[in-house]
């Protein structure tokens, strides 16, 4: 994160206090979270058994960039700007399986290494500017399955950043390395984004708002630990249940979600 951005939250850390108005709404704030965060730290983007085969690919957004992941002849899964070096145009759509990709506005043609393999009207792709015979890559790190993206380098590895998360997720899920993509479901909020982070990571709200998913969690024992760059969420799984609730919901001792930045949020 730069200096400033973490200036900004630093006095207010002690207290926990609120954020104030204008940090869920003011442009620069927001410009200055995808600089810090969003352009700069590791960020989940795909399971690895969501690319099968040979070609397998699929697009997302990291905030307003958009990206491609396929896996390439050589079985690697890699992750590019999902954009046309050529005049921009965006290359691909959804997911699926090809053995290339053609830019649909002047069809350029780009192998699944992100190689340009051809371009219309031009005789020698190797007489082109260097930045114009390939796509743009993005720096790509896959753990137990679980493949990360960081749109920009860092001081940080991900094993520095994310290796004793992972460790720690090992230890409560031995078989974590056999888990298979099943489901993804998106929905779009109109609000910021640090409002659905603060809801998610925090309990406080669930006794009133969720009254048996709290008594089955045995609330008052639940506890929240931050490291560095995850914080970990536990409580009980064997808690005696005292009010009604679907008994088709899992029961999950602990929960450890990675933190976006490297500093308070």
């Amino acid at each position: 994160m730069t200096n400033v951005f973490h200036k900004h939250f630093e006095s207010r850390v002690k207290f926990a206090l609120t954020l104030r108005a204008n940090d869920y709404s003011d442009e620069n704030r927001y410009q200055a979270e995808l600089n810090s965060i969003f352009h700069r730290e590791w960020i989940y983007a795909a399971h690895q058994s969501q690319f099968p085969e040979k070609g397998s690919y699929l697009t997302f957004d990291i905030a307003d960039k958009p990206l491609l992941l396929v896996r390439g002849q050589d079985d690697e899964i890699r992750a590019f700007y999902n954009i046309c070096v050529h005049r921009g145009h965006i290359l691909a759509e959804g997911s699926g399986k090809a053995s290339h990709f053609t830019c649909p506005y002047h069809a350029w043609t780009y192998a699944l290494d992100g190689r340009l393999r051809a371009a219309r009207g031009v005789s020698d792709i190797d007489q082109l500017p260097k930045c114009h015979r390939s796509l743009v890559p993005v720096e790509t790190h896959t753990k137990d399955g679980f493949v990360f993206v960081r749109l920009s380098p860092g001081d940080n590895s991900f094993t520095e950043r994310y290796g004793s998360f992972f460790t720690e997720l090992q230890e409560q899920l031995p078989e974590l390395g056999r888990l298979r993509f099943a489901k993804r479901f998106t929905a779009e909020v109109n609000g910021n984004w640090k409002i659905m982070i603060e809801n998610y990571l925090e309990c406080y709200h669930c006794s009133p708002t969720h009254p048996a998913l709290a008594d089955l969690m045995r609330i008052r024992e639940y506890r929240v630990r931050q490291s560095d760059f995850f914080c970990q969420r536990r409580h009980r799984r064997d808690a005696p249940i005292t009010s009604p609730i679907n008994m088709n919901c899992v029961k999950i001792r602990r929960r450890i979600f990675p933190v976006g930045g490297s500093g308070p949020m």
